[in-house]
């Protein structure tokens, strides 16, 4: 039984799905789940991962369908990364195809049968529609919902029911009194793109904080569940990050991990020395930054980067040691995917990284399009949840006018503001000033001198790490 586990504590059943546990917790036996759903909305996933990943802990399973064909199952589940008939091969699982019922009677008989035939701590019936077809009688109905509770209690075990809606329905012809949990997958279309949502109807005993999250089913993971970061309040940053720039130091003294700091600048005048600026804040402060740009590929960043290192005198070999040491670069397509999996996708993106820094890098894409309280919801939750962990998050955009630019300072804690500084008569390289802010504190000005002073340092850190 190697991969097998016997748990010490037989009353703790898992439900497979680490986000779905965040919401509802394991749960004690007898237990009864309802899974409600449209057809092809991840009801069979789901159960089966339920089933499965009792068995990895050592319970047995009985799996009992009227519809779905053994190979078939076991082939699409393995796909998702759930080894049934390995689950079967040592004898912790048993999937029993049954006919299609004409009478609630002989259903139940059926089931009575596969029951006594064995001892199974978990019981799945996917799905139990052609029972309930047989029970339009309200007495029956009683009688059948009374037999589903007990086959949970007399036994100690936690039973599994599916029932499949029809499109355009969202109630269940059982009584959700009978089912201790209740939950609901649904798909919906969303800016073009299919999201998938599980609602926690109802959960006995236990308060839900939300009553949907967005779920996914991912080949070779399976059935996952993403519990979005909403924090009832706004966390206080802890520790410090060096800021390698005196003038920069003056007005801000040191950020704080938590921070969320914003650097904006104006059409044509992208910052070039911003990396120069990270690289040194993340090698002096011996940090570990995550580059992530809505604009360009990592590729394309990381020749920009080299490039204006060699032409601030900085060798190649020493930008490139920084590089692979302390940044990871990335790129997403923010219209590659709905709002909701995008903000998925990100907070899988940074804990698999596990960063001090973040920068989001072209936040003015996001901004023109997606629509503003969406944006800042969204935004501001997950900010906040970046905040707590004690990751500094540094956000660069392009603006166009002053309303561009406070909607996307709205969220930051400090702010460096480029702007540019046009002589009459000049011609050749722009220059820019640096307006900096940070909460607490007036905004400052600061000169192209000090800007460059700035950029000087930076390379002056970057020199000494060869």
């Amino acid at each position: 039984m190697s991969g097998w586990i016997v748990l010490s504590d037989p009353g703790g059943y898992t439900l497979g799905v680490s986000g779905l546990e965040k919401l509802v917790g394991r749960v004690r036996s007898p237990y009864v789940i309802l899974i409600l759903g449209h057809p092809g909305s991840g009801k069979t996933t789901l159960a089966s991962t339920i089933c499965y990943k009792n068995t990895l802990e050592g319970r047995s399973c009985l799996y009992v369908s009227f519809y779905e064909d053994k190979d078939k199952l076991f082939n699409y589940m393995r796909d998702v990364g759930l080894n049934l008939a390995s689950a079967e091969s040592v004898g912790l699982l048993r999937f029993a195809r049954l006919p299609t019922p004409t009478k609630v009677d002989s259903a139940v008989d059926l089931l009575n049968t596969l029951l006594s035939e064995g001892k199974y701590d978990v019981v799945v019936i996917d799905s139990i529609n052609p029972v309930l077809a047989g029970a339009e009688d309200p007495e029956k109905r009683a009688w059948l919902l009374n037999y589903f509770y007990n086959l949970a209690h007399l036994n100690n075990r936690l039973v599994v029911l599916v029932e499949e809606l029809p499109y355009g329905q969202e109630a269940t012809k059982i009584e959700e009194f009978a089912a201790d949990a209740v939950l609901v997958l649904r798909s919906e279309v969303e800016e073009s793109f299919l999201v998938r949502k599980l609602e926690v109807r109802k959960v006995r005993g236990r308060n839900i904080p939300l009553a949907e999250v967005p779920f996914s089913i991912i080949e070779n993971r399976g059935f996952e569940v993403f519990v979005p970061p909403v924090l009832g309040e706004v966390p206080v940053e802890a520790g410090e990050i060096y800021v390698p720039c005196r003038a920069f130091r003056q007005v801000w003294g040191t950020l704080k991990r938590g921070f969320i700091a914003g650097v904006y600048y104006p059409a044509t005048a992208g910052p070039r020395d911003l990396p120069i600026f990270l690289l040194a804040m993340s090698a002096i402060n011996n940090i570990r930054t995550l580059f992530l740009s809505y604009r360009y590929s990592p590729n394309a960043m990381i020749e920009m980067i080299l490039e204006r290192a060699e032409e601030l005198g900085i060798e190649q070999a020493i930008t490139e040691k920084i590089l692979s040491e302390r940044i990871t670069f990335a790129s997403i397509n923010p219209f590659s995917r709905s709002v909701t999996q995008l903000a998925i996708d990100e907070l899988q993106l940074i804990d698999s990284v596990g960063p001090d820094l973040v920068v989001f890098h072209g936040i003015e894409i996001l901004r023109e399009g997606i629509p503003s309280g969406r944006y800042l919801k969204e935004r501001y939750n997950q900010l906040n949840y970046l905040k707590s962990r004690g990751i500094l998050v540094i956000r660069v955009g392009e603006y166009v006018d002053e309303s561009a630019y406070k909607e996307m300072a709205l969220l930051d804690d400090a702010v460096i503001k480029l702007s540019y500084v046009t002589p009459p008569s000049s011609y050749g390289t722009l220059k820019y000033e640096a307006l900096l802010w940070r909460r607490g504190k007036l905004a400052t000005i600061v000169s192209p001198e000090e800007v460059d002073e700035c950029v000087r340092k930076c390379v002056e850190i970057l020199k000494q790490k060869r």
